[in-house]
């Protein structure tokens, strides 16, 4: 969950759309698969985690192998899910979400579009 909730916070950032909205988004969308405590720590931790770095491709580069080598295909697919549903696509992120989202299905061993 944790693993998870960071990359999609990785993405968020990277695109410039972390915030009140997104957030809310992403506690929806974890609910799914996780109880609220959970969903709340892996929020906190996720977004404190993304501070620790600047460059924020950098931190998906090195998280989202260690995520995959936690999930199966099914929930890696899930996570892509989840990652193109919370980060909205706007005229001013298109590029930098399609790299984004490219890098980490690249990194979680999916095929890339």
């Amino acid at each position: 969950m944790v693993g998870g909730a960071t990359a999609i916070i990785v993405v968020a950032k990277e695109c410039e759309s972390w915030g009140d909205e997104t957030q809310e988004k992403l506690h929806e969308a974890l609910l799914e698969v996780g109880d609220k405590s959970l969903v709340e720590e892996a929020t906190i931790y996720g977004d404190w985690a993304t501070e620790q770095f600047t460059g924020q491709t950098d931190v998906l580069r090195r998280l989202a192998p260690l995520v995959a080598s936690m999930l199966d295909q099914r929930q890696c697919e899930k996570l892509m899910d989840i990652v193109e549903r919370v980060v909205p696509l706007s005229f001013d992120n298109k590029s930098a979400r399609q790299g984004a989202l490219t890098v980490l299905r690249q990194k979680l061993g999916l095929l890339v579009d």
